[in-house]
């Protein structure tokens, strides 16, 4: 390690450093972005981009007024079967999508818990739903409207998408025994699903055919970068690295070019708008409406 920092401003002030990759605990997403973007560094924040709407908007601006490549820590994108997943509901394999069914019921180690439910970084709801409407804003596009109830270590959402499908996310960080996260799209032309061991399922109505495995392509396989994946073979490794070296390399390969690949920070801003929505359908105990025209990011 060439240096060694106490003060991460300092370390963003180094003429040694190009870009930074943000990994503190989210109640410090805000002010360690800030101030990377004010130096003109290029940043790849860790999910979600903030705790609040308020902070997200800020950095949000920021990032159109820097010209800097800018991009949220949503490597879920990259796991083989949610890549495939998306390709096939882009192709139109589902047809017109009507129904989308989403839940994570997993008991959490002690530590893992604590660190999803703490209050202080936003929350089960922030912490973890940041990754699911995420990826149902990627599969399915813009989320209209929500309703929700939030507790400590639990969510439950409806939801309704600008298409017109209805959706729901049911989660638990406290749910022993439970399946896991599992996802089921229904379409006019077909249905998918995403399993508990991350295989992918699915049926045609044309074809007529019960639920089979998806094939996943070999390219969307590890991480991308051979010589790495050839040291994990030897090497103990997190399902989560091989997708995470993906979006990290989509991320490094933009930085002399100062363009944010998706998933950038007007994501993780409209990804942070449907968590303040479904925050504040749990304290008002109605429908929110998300719809409608929206003011460009770099509006106040």
């Amino acid at each position: 390690v060439p240096g060694v920092y106490t003060d991460y401003r300092e370390l963003i002030a180094s003429d040694d450093v190009d870009a930074v990759s943000i990994a503190v605990p989210t109640d410090l997403h805000h002010p360690v972005t800030l101030t990377a973007l004010a130096a003109g560094k290029a940043v790849l924040c860790e999910k979600p981009l903030a705790r609040t709407i308020t902070e997200a908007r800020e950095l949000a601006r920021t990032v159109e007024a820097c010209g800097v490549a800018a991009m949220v820590d949503h490597e879920w994108r990259f796991l083989p079967a949610r890549a495939r997943m998306q390709k096939l509901i882009a192709e139109g394999y589902l047809g017109t999508v009507s129904l989308v069914q989403m839940t994570f019921l997993h008991a959490l180690p002690v530590d893992g818990r604590r660190a999803a439910i703490d209050a202080d970084t936003g929350g089960v709801l922030v912490n973890l739903g940041a990754h699911h409407i995420d990826a149902l804003r990627w599969w399915f596009g813009e989320i209209a409207e929500v309703v929700g109830t939030v507790a400590d270590d639990a969510f439950a959402v409806s939801l309704r998408f600008a298409s017109g499908a209805m959706g729901s996310i049911t989660l638990s960080v406290s749910a022993a025994h439970g399946p896991g996260e599992e996802v089921r799209a229904f379409g006019d032309g077909g249905m998918l699903a995403l399993a508990p061991d991350g295989t992918l399922w699915g049926s045609t109505h044309a074809a007529n055919n019960v639920p089979a495995p998806i094939a996943i392509p070999a390219r969307l396989l590890g991480s991308g970068i051979a010589e790495v994946d050839a040291r994990s073979l030897l090497l103990p490794a997190h399902s989560l690295l091989p997708p995470f070296l993906r979006l990290a390399r989509l991320w490094v390969d933009a930085v002399p070019t100062g363009i944010s690949p998706s998933p950038n920070f007007a994501d993780g801003l409209r990804t942070q708008e449907v968590l303040d929505a479904i925050a504040c359908s749990d304290s008002q105990r109605k429908w929110i409406t998300l719809a409608g025209p929206r003011p460009p990011v770099s509006s106040p």
